[in-house]
């Protein structure tokens, strides 16, 4: 993909906030259950953190325990969204690997 057409993807997505690339039910399983403000938190992320996050649906701690890990993972988030030192450190690191970062 041309960095052209990821700047428009970017750009629609800073102006309707639907992201052109993944559809929201890529996400269902993250966000299954969460509160209102958890939803704003989620869309404060930055986008391409959100779209990685996706991978920890693969990994066998979520298979092993879907509702634990995703509040592992909650826990985490609502920590990156209130500071921002462990924000930076989350995004140097990788979603991916979110869940290997402490508390």
């Amino acid at each position: 993909m041309s960095s052209e057409l990821r700047d428009q993807i970017r750009a629609y997505y800073q102006q309707h906030g639907l992201d052109l690339l993944l559809a929201d039910s890529d996400y269902d399983e993250l966000l299954e259950g969460i509160s209102a403000d958890q939803r704003l938190l989620w869309e404060r992320l930055p986008l391409n953190f959100r779209r990685d996050l996706r991978e920890l649906l693969l990994k066998d701690d979520y298979i092993a325990d879907p509702q634990g890990t995703q509040e592992a993972v909650w826990a985490r988030l609502q920590r990156m969204d209130q500071d921002p030192a462990y924000m930076q450190l989350a995004l140097d690191f990788g979603a991916e690997q979110l869940l290997q970062l402490p508390l």
